[in-house]
């Protein structure tokens, strides 16, 4: 979700960018990645009290049996700075920063909840897609019920806190499937949770939990570790290959 809301962020963000009239504002369609079928409502607008934009939209797929089966809600908010000034209608050579914070919440019947938020400044070469450096937080907060035929019905829960510690990575590249950060850390701390009740028994497990992602040149070295056990693993960019 980390890449999924900075990508998002930055469409937004060159949307408002490349189209500086302010026919914009206000309703307008417009293409909002991850939701798979037509929104129910897209809104974007600038607030002049906070120098902020703000973009929403929402989804409702009815498309099984008549009945609810997935809410998505995307919400997104854009500063653009020119130095350290903000202001609403950006100048793509005087853009040097953006501050940015979003939401996704996912709603699937009759109980699951799944949400993400995230803020964080990019500084850098916005404008020609080059280097960049982000620094943010974010959250993400699970619960949802399913059943499985070994264990019976289940419940799982997962609270997690986040920080983005100077993240560099070039824009053009950020897409490509075998590039990766050149530099920077991303961790997790948080809590996982799941409960299943198979007739008469009962599983239970719940444990605190540290992921931390560490960016180095074409290596991403990912530490995973709870009350018990750590697990490093260390990925190769550039040919995919991966080492425990």
């Amino acid at each position: 979700m980390t890449p999924f809301m900075l990508s998002q962020s930055l469409g937004f963000a060159f949307f408002i960018l490349y189209d500086t009239s302010e026919s914009v504002a206000g309703k307008y369609p417009f293409s909002i990645e991850g939701l798979e079928s037509a929104s129910d409502s897209v809104f974007y607008t600038y607030h002049s009290n906070s120098q902020y934009w703000y973009f929403y939209a929402s989804s409702v797929d009815t498309s099984v049996s008549g009945d609810t089966v997935e809410d998505i809600t995307i919400e997104d908010s854009i500063q653009f700075l020119h130095g350290s000034s903000p202001v609403q209608w950006p100048d793509s050579a005087e853009l040097t920063g953006i501050n940015a914070g979003g939401s996704v919440s996912i709603h699937s019947a009759p109980a699951d909840t799944l949400s993400f938020n995230q803020n964080f400044t990019i500084i850098g070469n916005i404008s020609g897609m080059g280097d960049v450096v982000i620094n943010g937080n974010g959250q993400v907060i699970g619960a949802g019920d399913f059943d499985t035929d070994s264990l019976g019905s289940c419940h799982g829960s997962l609270t997690l806190t986040q920080t983005i510690s100077n993240v560099e990575i070039n824009l053009t590249d950020m897409d490509e499937e075998d590039n990766c950060p050149a530099a920077g850390v991303i961790h997790l701390a948080g809590t996982a949770g799941i409960e299943c009740i198979c007739g008469d028994t009962t599983l239970s497990f719940n444990d605190s939990w540290t992921i931390t992602q560490t960016f180095s040149g074409d290596y991403i070295t990912t530490v995973y570790e709870n009350s018990t056990t750590r697990w490093t693993v260390v990925y190769n960019c550039g040919d995919g290959s991966a080492s425990p």
